[in-house]
């Protein structure tokens, strides 16, 4: 993982379902290239999915990404799949008062609270 290049340069945790890893580095790949510093080590990860994984191991990438998320300036969730972890880490993203953006479709109540922005795509994502 690469460190800010300034200290103007925002970072974001990148949200989405394990299965959706190839969408997660391009969106990754696409905010990096574009003034943000994406920190989310579990695009990295090459333990397999829960509970193929165990529970051990589940519960050291499920510290290690509250870690990255406590650490960042904003959230990015991409919206495009059903998954259940992606909506717990925006909860801890809520409750720690981090900008948040929801790319893809507003399906959810909590989409709507303050703090919160729906955008199409994730070349919507401006600080």
């Amino acid at each position: 993982m690469r460190e800010p290049t300034t200290p103007e340069e925002p970072t974001l945790y990148l949200a989405a379902p394990f299965t959706a890893k190839a969408e997660a580095r391009a969106a990754r790949h696409y905010l990096n290239s574009h003034g943000f510093l994406v920190r989310a080590r579990w695009m990295d990860s090459h333990n397999a999915e829960f509970p193929a994984c165990g529970a051990k191991v589940a519960a050291e990438e499920a510290w290690a990404d509250l870690c990255d998320i406590d650490v960042c300036d904003g959230f990015v969730m991409l919206n495009l799949y059903i998954g259940v972890g992606k909506s717990i880490e925006m909860g801890f993203a809520l409750a720690k008062g981090k900008r948040i953006w929801v790319v893809g479709e507003a399906n959810h109540i909590f989409y709507f609270l303050p703090g919160v922005q729906v955008v199409r795509d994730v070349s919507e994502v401006r600080w």
